[in-house]
């Protein structure tokens, strides 16, 4: 509905070539389908997508699936950002990319987002009512956050270094080259 006498109105450019792949499915099957349709930000399209069934069937979720929802994007969100730290920027620096470091990571991301929408409540059942986290869950977001803490600033870490510091150095080095200066 437009509020306030306010409309948007949205021009693309790009080809609408996955739109095809889902006409004519079934809500239920087509939502099962986007993430795998979209391999990039797959969690954030699954969001996009049942909150877009939610409004042709003037539907709404409960708060706290709109909280979950949220949580499943940020979470993915969080895994995109450490893979670029942890995979890229060494790269981008001549540095060897910390893989393993980021492989527990991600298992670990995987994991916790499979928990958070176990049941497809959030990502597949438009209008879905209840949502809640359950201490296994809980327990699973405890650990990824000490594991990426202890990762990116723990010397003692499976990479033996505290990470993001010594990109930092290396980062400033390579902006001093750029200037022709000479750090000190």
């Amino acid at each position: 509905p437009i509020e306030d006498g306010l409309a948007a109105n949205i021009r693309s450019e790009r080809p609408v070539l996955a739109s095809r792949i889902l006409e004519g499915k079934p809500i239920n099957g087509a939502l099962s389908m986007v993430p795998m349709i979209f391999s990039l930000c797959g969690q954030a399209q699954s969001v996009a997508a049942v909150r877009a069934a939610e409004s042709g069937l003037d539907m709404e979720a409960g708060s706290n699936i709109e909280n979950g929802r949220e949580i499943l994007i940020r979470l993915e969100a969080l895994r995109e950002h450490l893979w670029r730290i942890f995979i890229d920027w060494p790269e981008l620096l001549g540095e060897a990319p910390r893989t393993r470091s980021f492989a527990k990571i991600n298992q670990s991301a995987s994991a916790l987002q499979k928990m958070l929408d176990i049941d497809g409540s959030l990502t597949r059942q438009p209008g879905h009512q209840h949502w809640e986290v359950d201490e296994a869950t809980q327990s699973a977001w405890q650990s990824l956050h000490s594991l990426v803490g202890g990762l990116m600033f723990d010397p003692s870490n499976d990479e033996g270094q505290v990470f993001p510091f010594f990109l930092l150095d290396k980062l400033v080095e390579h902006d001093w080259a750029k200037l022709g200066a000479v750090s000190s």
